[in-house]
């Protein structure tokens, strides 16, 4: 996006060795990205109302995956929003970026998860927040890999979704 001359592009990441890795690239390639390392579930940094577009490629989904509490090896189980497992970081990470995108800012939202089964996470947004909005969900694309490298993957979606003050 910075090579396309989007200014003011920040890329956020858990794990300090991802950030201090991506921050070197950027400065060794002339990328203009900063790159910075937080917790989505606590963007306390973050002023309200700061950012025009959010980018989730992946992350929410992560959040969406939990341990087999009973397997040996590194099994892994989907949650979907409708399970009864524990949701809060996931709820948080929506909440939080509710709070610090703009007015009619924007949310790129790429899930593996399908339609049915995400759609609801627009709806976790707190009412008692700083200011009182709604998700308006403007897209929802399916997209299949084009590049054989990609074949484990059939299909992921793509939500396009504006916060609107009420």
């Amino acid at each position: 996006m910075a090579l396309d001359g989007y200014a003011d592009v920040v890329a956020v990441d858990y794990a300090a060795n991802v950030i201090q890795k991506m921050q070197t690239r950027s400065t060794e390639n002339n990328w203009g990205v900063s790159f910075v390392e937080a917790d989505l579930t606590q963007m306390t940094d973050w002023e309200s109302n700061s950012v025009d577009c959010v980018i989730d490629k992946g992350c929410l989904d992560a959040m969406l995956l939990k341990r087999e509490t009973d397997a040996v090896d590194t099994n892994w189980k989907l949650v979907t929003p409708d399970s009864s497992d524990d949701l809060s970081d996931a709820r948080s990470s929506m909440q939080q970026l509710a709070r610090i995108l703009k007015p009619d800012g924007l949310l790129f939202f790429l899930t593996f998860g399908s339609p049915s089964n995400r759609v609801n996470m627009f709806d976790w947004v707190s009412s008692d927040s700083e200011d009182s909005m709604e998700w308006e969900i403007l897209q929802c694309l399916e997209m299949s890999p084009t590049s054989a490298q990609h074949s484990f993957v059939t299909r992921f979606y793509l939500f396009v979704a504006r916060k609107k003050l009420k």
